[in-house]
């Protein structure tokens, strides 16, 4: 069996050449391999733009502004199938470019390093982390900024 993840990346028109498919496909792939290495998994990871991700945001959490990252977890609290079931599906994962960009000027880091940070942050919420309450949050970023400094965690990284 391929424990390879199953990945559908869609990237809005206008970033599509500035975003390294491969180098998110990598990123998912490393997460999935440290955080939950045993199970086969698929999702959706989805690059757009301020205006659609604060429609969802709107939408779905009662926000009515832009942010930088959704999670859309499929199966939260189901129960985990076995690994003869083949790959369960996780959920979906938002980025809005837009603010990846800004974030990676506001934090004086590459675009590429931020939207690794974003695709990081959004798996973790679909593997059943939490950052709603400090101590939940604490842990969550701990693990995130391991799994950004590893090495080959952003492009050029490779």
């Amino acid at each position: 069996m391929d424990d390879a993840p199953q990945i559908d990346i869609q990237v809005d028109e206008q970033f599509a050449a500035a975003v390294d498919l491969g180098a998110i496909e990598r990123q998912v792939a490393r997460t999935l391999s440290t955080v939950a290495p045993e199970e086969p998994a698929a999702l959706t990871v989805v690059i757009t733009d301020n205006a659609t991700i604060q429609r969802l945001n709107r939408q779905y959490l009662g926000v009515d502004a832009p942010t930088d990252v959704l999670a859309f977890s499929h199966g939260e609290g189901a129960a985990m199938p076995s690994v003869d079931a083949g790959p369960r599906y996780l959920g979906d994962i938002i980025v809005s470019y837009e603010r990846a960009l800004a974030q990676a000027t506001e934090y004086d880091e590459p675009a590429p390093r931020e939207l690794s940070r974003l695709i990081i942050h959004g798996m973790l919420h679909l593997l059943g982390y939490d950052d709603q309450h400090a101590a939940d949050r604490e842990e969550m970023w701990e693990v995130q900024e391991q799994l950004l400094a590893r090495p080959g965690a952003a492009p050029g990284e490779e």
